[in-house]
């Protein structure tokens, strides 16, 4: 890798792909030396300034990976993509960063295949603060253990298509591995009517969807006649594009493997 980090960025028409690009060219040790959007798109071919704003780049939108060196692929595109992308990725031995949302199982499956190969980072959430909040989390759970009863509740804006978030899920499993749960035996997910009595293993979601909000993650632990909250409010979708970045940088330098957010933290 060149003293200057190349990167690519797959779903470069979306809000947070234009936002990882604009913010890029503001950093001295980094190129954006692609832009990838789905094949169709009319601003195939323009600049790259087309969907960053700014002053001209030099570098044109493309429905595909263009040759040339990359030294890490952010990915912020749709969950039917990514498969595709991860092969191509590892044949050409590119780190990768994935920051898309909804993948499934196959999905996640595929890229710890690809994570043999090549080093991966998957984030539902790449603010550091949320990074730092999963791990004060683990450690809150784990010696906390099952005499705490654990809640999460997450809010974003209105127009936020999957619920509970990929953030929620993320927190709510931290937590069940620090207790030695399976998330899928204890989650449960709002409520409504006549319920039995809570069950003291379970983590519940709750998700709640309001006008312009970016992301809120709270997570509540009841114990006796004490609580402690957890809470990560972000104020701007900037803190996703510039974590992006720096998980850009970390996996260019990374052996294969699987990462998380909470490794861009170091230890």
């Amino acid at each position: 890798m060149t003293d200057l980090l190349r990167i690519a960025v797959h779903g470069a028409a979306g809000r947070m792909g234009s936002r990882v690009i604009a913010l890029a060219r503001e950093e001295r040790d980094m190129k954006v030396v692609a832009a990838i959007v789905r094949p169709g798109d009319p601003r195939v071919g323009r600049d790259l300034s087309e969907t960053a704003g700014g002053e001209p780049m030099g570098v044109p939108i493309s429905d595909r990976l263009p040759d040339g060196a990359v030294d890490a692929m952010v990915d912020f595109s749709e969950p039917d993509a990514t498969p595709a992308l991860a092969r191509l990725c590892v044949d050409r031995g590119i780190p990768m960063v994935v920051a898309t949302t909804g993948l499934d199982q196959d999905m996640r499956a595929g890229l710890r295949e690809a994570a043999r190969s090549i080093p991966v980072l998957v984030a539902a959430n790449l603010s550091l603060g949320v990074a730092l909040l999963a791990r004060l989390v683990r450690d809150a759970a784990r010696a906390l253990g099952l005499e705490a009863d654990v809640e999460i509740v997450e809010a974003h804006h209105r127009r936020k298509m999957d619920a509970p978030s990929g953030t929620a899920l993320h927190l709510a499993r931290a937590v069940a591995e620090a207790r030695g749960q399976e998330l899928d035996r204890v989650s449960t997910f709002g409520r409504h009517g006549i319920m039995a009595e809570r069950r003291r293993e379970d983590i519940a979601i709750h998700a709640l969807r309001l006008g312009d909000v970016v992301g809120e993650h709270t997570v509540s632990f009841g114990f006796g006649s004490e609580r402690i909250e957890l809470t990560h409010k972000a104020h701007s979708r900037d803190v996703f594009a510039r974590g992006a970045l720096k998980a850009a940088r970390f996996v260019a330098r990374a052996a294969p493997g699987l990462y998380g957010p909470e490794d861009i933290l170091g230890r």
